[in-house]
């Protein structure tokens, strides 16, 4: 099993640890029933020990609907188990200490019990806590690197465009009834003029992508594809090409744009070689649509790898891959880097399809 496994059960693990610390207080109360012959007594203790221990079962089923990250679900258990073996460690300690001393002890059994439910349900809800507030802190960061984000696509790339807008209504004026002159740039100014459209929509979808209740439907890929290359190879310092199908509809939205834009636009700029080449691919896979960005720059060392779509909450940058990765896992698909041959990386993104 895999680490992402364990932590994805991690909810479930809490609710066995409940379950078994619930079955073995019911299992001994019961005995003392009959040894005791007597119902109040044991029925009193169960309630101490063992209905706390159904509290945790619980607790493990609302930790599964939480949208706690699984690495915060796997410290919840951790918390759990760190609290059980504390306080149920020390009580069977002081146990053991009694025992060797030659002193009889009335029920150990029940204080072992009590001991390690009130440790597992403090280590759950301690665990809970200091969860919750790292979600905190990441959903801040998110917030922080989306809206650095956004301010850089409209800052770059709208200014880039009314920065070409305006030399061309420039070129109009200056044209002296030129018709081809003015035809070429009339074409320019409105192919940029569609591309702001699709940039303030891009970054509205972004918004949309990243709010609770996100309104996705069917996008062609492939032709999202295409259009960004045309683009991006017109506007970018490098070569930018793309092999793509007729067709490729996946479940997103607009905002899908920016995962391509942005991927494309990483391979130029952190490139190293005198002629920047990014290539884009679109092959549908039975299960989804599959984009791949192959650069030929430096490539991502293996160490930076895991932390390359994390948040950075000292980045002064556009935290583009962090806002990139949240969108395709919204979509519900998946982002991976490997390494490119001979030289540079390649971005893989998985898509699931309508």
């Amino acid at each position: 099993m895999d680490r992402t496994a364990v932590y994805d059960a991690s909810p479930l693990l809490v609710a066995t640890l409940g379950v078994v610390l619930f079955v073995a207080a019911g299992s001994h109360h019961l005995t003392e029933v009959t040894t005791v012959d007597q119902l109040g007594g044991p029925l009193l203790a169960f309630a101490i020990d063992g209905v706390p221990a159904l509290g945790l079962v619980y607790g493990g089923y609302y930790l599964a609907h939480t949208a706690f990250h699984p690495i915060n679900n796997w410290r919840v258990f951790a918390a759990t188990v760190a609290g059980t073996l504390l306080v149920g460690g020390m009580v069977a300690f002081s146990i053991a200490i009694r025992l060797s001393e030659g002193r009889t002890l009335a029920e150990p059994t029940f204080e072992l019990l009590l001991a390690a439910t009130t440790g597992a349900v403090a280590g759950f809800l301690a665990g809970y806590y200091s969860a919750r507030s790292r979600e905190s802190a990441r959903e801040a960061t998110q917030a922080m690197a989306t809206l650095s984000f956004t301010n850089s696509v409209l800052r770059h790339d709208i200014k880039n465009d009314m920065t070409v807008i305006r030399g061309h209504a420039n070129a109009i004026d200056d044209a002296d009834g030129d018709a081809t002159r003015i035809e070429e740039s009339t074409s320019i100014i409105t192919d940029r003029i569609e591309a702001v459209l699709d940039t303030i929509e891009s970054t509205g979808a972004i918004a949309e992508t990243l709010s609770a209740d996100p309104d996705f439907t069917t996008v062609d890929l492939a032709s999202v594809v295409s259009d960004t290359v045309d683009h991006a190879d017109d506007s970018l310092p490098g070569t930018v090409t793309a092999d793509t199908p007729g067709t490729a509809e996946i479940h997103a939205n607009e905002a899908v744009r920016t995962v391509v834009s942005n991927l494309i636009e990483n391979g130029i700029e952190h490139n190293d070689t005198d002629d920047p080449a990014v290539h884009v691919t679109v092959e549908p896979a039975a299960d989804g649509v599959i984009l791949r960005v192959l650069d030929n720059g430096p490539g991502v060392p293996d160490a930076e790898k895991r932390d390359l779509f994390e948040p950075r909450s000292d980045d002064t940058g556009s935290g583009g891959l962090y806002v990139v990765s949240t969108l395709v896992e919204n979509y519900g698909g998946d982002i991976r880097i490997e390494d490119n041959e001979p030289r540079g990386a390649t971005f893989v993104v998985e898509f699931p399809r309508p």
